[in-house]
């Protein structure tokens, strides 16, 4: 489980469990060092930079938010991370690197339909 940010953000660790490619790319937070899934949010992170909740855990609403604002300026990193695994693109199917607008919006597509799906 390797974590994301050296720093703390908004008073939480960020990481990433490399071996779940079943799922969106995605992070969870960590008052620790080593990640704790007790009482962690879970926030889904999309390549255009925008972040949805998941489920927030223990962590405080405004603690989230900052969370959110902080990936939405570095999300960039966080995907160069996440691809060192899988790439989202690889994961929804997609082997070349070289995307059209209609892939990425077909990416998108698929995000948003694995996550209405989770919602239920």
């Amino acid at each position: 489980m390797p974590k994301i940010f050296k720093n703390k953000v908004a008073g939480y660790f960020l990481y990433f469990d490399s071996s779940c490619l079943e799922e969106p790319a995605h992070l969870h937070t960590s008052e620790s060092p080593k990640l704790i899934y007790a009482g962690n949010a879970k926030i889904w992170v999309f390549p255009d930079g925008n972040t949805k909740i998941q489920y927030a855990g223990d962590v405080p609403e405004k603690s989230l938010r900052l969370i959110q604002d902080y990936l939405s300026n570095h999300y960039l990193e966080f995907f160069e991370l996440w691809s060192k695994k899988k790439t989202p693109f690889e994961i929804l199917g997609f082997d070349d690197r070289t995307f059209t607008l209609a892939d990425i919006e077909e990416i998108q597509r698929q995000q948003q339909v694995m996550l209405d799906q989770l919602e239920k």
